[in-house]
């Protein structure tokens, strides 16, 4: 990679993950964009900028970003799992055992909050490349954005159907019946959106950022690469 592209990339992740920041920590005054609170449920924007730097960048980039954006995830799930007791051990557990439940309950949280993010961004950089060599950037850029907003509710509800058990997190719908509930509660009204948004901000912004930050990252020529 070029000096120029390298200083490219490094300023693309470096501005996005500021923007992650900006957005998806509590203390930011512009956390409501990043998390959107309704009812008892969040619905986020922070995959955007993640699928913009994947696509824009590379899965370097893509992946980075998606460990900021788990950072982010983190802080707000622990914040919120913490205040509902989702992450104590019962009152009828303590000593040893209680610290172990404990432990066990905050890996499986930095597990579900940082694998998705970080799965999502490096294959929606491999998924972006793919489809703009088979088709206009516009076009390739929007599945790009949907598709990686797809995976990452389903890496996501698919590690905390794995994980509900122990960490927890959905005992207030009943784990059973109550947790697909929940899986469909998410997909339809927080995942379909975000894939739509996804779509129309990843495909627009990216097919005007390409020229500049994209162009050349593969060493392929200006004039071959698809318009």
């Amino acid at each position: 990679m070029k000096k120029n592209q390298k200083t490219r990339t490094l300023a693309t992740a470096a501005l996005l993950s500021a923007i992650i920041l900006l957005f998806g920590l509590p203390m930011s005054p512009l956390y409501f964009l990043g998390f959107i609170k309704v009812d008892v449920l969040q619905a986020t924007t922070l995959h955007v900028p993640v699928l913009i730097g994947a696509v824009i960048a590379g899965p370097l980039v893509g992946g980075i970003l998606g460990g900021v954006f788990g950072l982010c995830s983190f802080i707000d799930g622990f914040l919120i799992y913490s205040a509902l007791g989702f992450l104590s051990p019962g009152a009828d557990v303590t000593g040893a055992a209680a610290a172990g439940i404990v432990a066990l309950r905050i890996t499986l949280l930095l597990l579900l909050t940082f694998v998705p993010r970080i799965v999502m961004g490096v294959l929606a950089a491999r998924l972006g490349d793919a489809l703009r060599r088979r088709m206009r950037r516009p076009l390739a850029f929007a599945l790009t954005g949907a598709a990686g907003s797809i995976m990452n509710t389903a890496f996501f509800l698919g590690l905390l159907a794995l994980f509900s058990g122990p960490l927890q997190a959905v005992t207030v719908f009943g784990m059973n019946e109550g947790l697909l509930a929940f899986i469909g509660i998410i997909t339809a009204y927080h995942g379909i959106p975000e894939a739509v948004l996804a779509a129309i901000v990843v495909g627009a912004i990216c097919t005007a950022l390409w020229p500049q930050f994209g162009q050349g990252r593969h060493g392929e020529p200006a004039h071959k690469q698809n318009s």
